[in-house]
């Protein structure tokens, strides 16, 4: 818990900016629009939201049939339990940035310890593109979606080292989030996992069972 306290300490200037009041410039400026479109849906029943009633000029538009959807869903429970929209948006960038860092921060400590997996979290976090990707372009689904690589691939090598069944369970979840974050970053990402998993199941053969 202590470390966990010291990273978040230590993510605090990188999420001071998002902790103002108001909102703040981005090119994607529709986030709000997105979750107010979300909220429609789920307050007319549409679950999963496919159809959105507003955009396409008014006439609608399948923008859940194609847009990765999942940082809209947990802005709206969020919306449902009283926090506005805007709130809603910016406690979900602010998210994007902590549960990254966290993500990395355990990645690292299972190679190489504690210490150097709090200096990796920090550098994840203030990674340039990681701040343009918030604050300047407003990317909420590719912001999220650098939350999940860490964690999948943490979770493919525990699943090649150990093969525990909740691992297995941990990798899917991971993998089905970062698809559903951000499609093409999934596509960018798959051959990156596929060299870090060939050389571990090369080197278990090795291994005594």
């Amino acid at each position: 818990m202590k470390r966990i306290l010291l990273l978040l300490l230590l993510f605090l200037p990188a999420i001071s900016g998002l902790l103002r009041p108001g909102y703040f410039s981005m090119h994607d400026d529709l986030q709000v629009f997105r979750l107010y479109e979300l909220d429609k849906c789920v307050k007319d029943g549409q679950i999963p939201c496919r159809w959105v009633p507003d955009a396409g000029y008014g006439y609608g538009y399948p923008l859940m049939q194609y847009y990765p959807p999942m940082p809209y869903y947990p802005a709206e429970v969020l919306h449902l339990f009283g926090v506005n929209f805007f709130w809603a948006a910016k406690i979900m960038f602010i998210l994007a940035f902590v549960l990254s860092g966290l993500a990395m921060y355990l990645l690292t400590k299972e190679f190489f310890g504690i210490l150097p997996a709090i200096v990796a979290a920090v550098f994840y976090v203030y990674a340039p593109y990681h701040s343009v990707d918030i604050y300047v372009r407003g990317a909420m689904n590719e912001a999220w979606g650098m939350v999940w690589f860490p964690l999948i691939f943490l979770y493919a090598y525990k699943i090649i080292t150990q093969n525990k069944p909740l691992d297995r369970i941990k990798f899917a979840v991971s993998f089905a989030s970062l698809l559903l974050s951000h499609n093409v970053m999934t596509l960018i990402f798959a051959p990156s996992l596929a060299i870090w998993c060939q050389p571990l199941r090369a080197t278990m053969i090795w291994l005594p069972i």
